[in-house]
């Protein structure tokens, strides 16, 4: 009887790890995966495959200081997928860019940045695929006046312990379709959020909160 239990107890996790770790976005028609950028996993994903590229391609070719310092100025913007939640646009952004703040989410005031684009997402129980669109600032310019972009795809394994990428393939630059920006300061649950705590009136600003 236990043993009944115990195997049915690793059936029922086993099908529940197999559900979480198989995920992708965009959606795929007809397939059976998960699909919200929301998902812890591809949360972590986001953020593991930003890092590597980031440090690896910096903005105009000058490496990030991501040591312990003040502020700064934000060196680039990240655009995440549509359905991401504003806190974890804000959480990945500093995340990533240290105590520096040298990553910024991509906002209607940030868009003059070097934007780092995550285009799409595929999780299959231990490994994950991430495609990412740099901005290839050391090429300069494209005909058009517009900055040249180049698609890198990187593959990571994880999944019980942190994500980690253990490969990556850069594209010929000047070829992507470029994701439509997912403005953070547009983002309908931060206006929801500040909607629901406004501020306090002066007169109770230095106030105690009643205990």
């Amino acid at each position: 009887m236990r043993r009944a239990s115990a195997i049915l107890s690793l059936a029922s996790l086993a099908a529940i790890a197999g559900c979480v770790s198989w995920a992708n976005f965009p959606p795929v028609p007809g397939d059976t995966a998960f699909h919200s950028p929301s998902l812890p996993a591809m949360e972590d994903v986001m953020v593991e495959g930003l890092r590597w590229t980031i440090t690896r391609y910096p903005p105009n070719g000058q490496a990030l200081d991501f040591t312990p310092g003040p502020a700064e100025q934000p060196r680039l913007a990240i655009n995440l997928p549509t359905g991401v939640k504003a806190a974890f646009y804000d959480y990945a952004s500093k995340d990533i860019g240290g105590p520096r703040r040298l990553v910024t989410p991509l906002a209607s005031t940030t868009s003059d940045l070097p934007i780092y684009h995550v285009r799409s997402l595929r999780i299959r129980g231990d490994e994950a695929q991430i495609n990412i669109i740099r901005p290839a600032t050391e090429l300069g310019l494209a005909p058009t006046g517009q900055p040249v972009y180049q698609e890198v795809t990187l593959t990571l394994r994880g999944g019980v312990g942190p994500w980690r990428v253990v490969s990556a393939t850069p594209w010929s630059p000047g070829s992507e379709d470029i994701p439509a920006p997912n403005y953070y300061d547009r983002l309908p649950d931060l206006k929801t959020r500040n909607a629901s705590t406004p501020a306090r009136p002066a007169s109770e600003a230095s106030a105690p909160d009643p205990k």
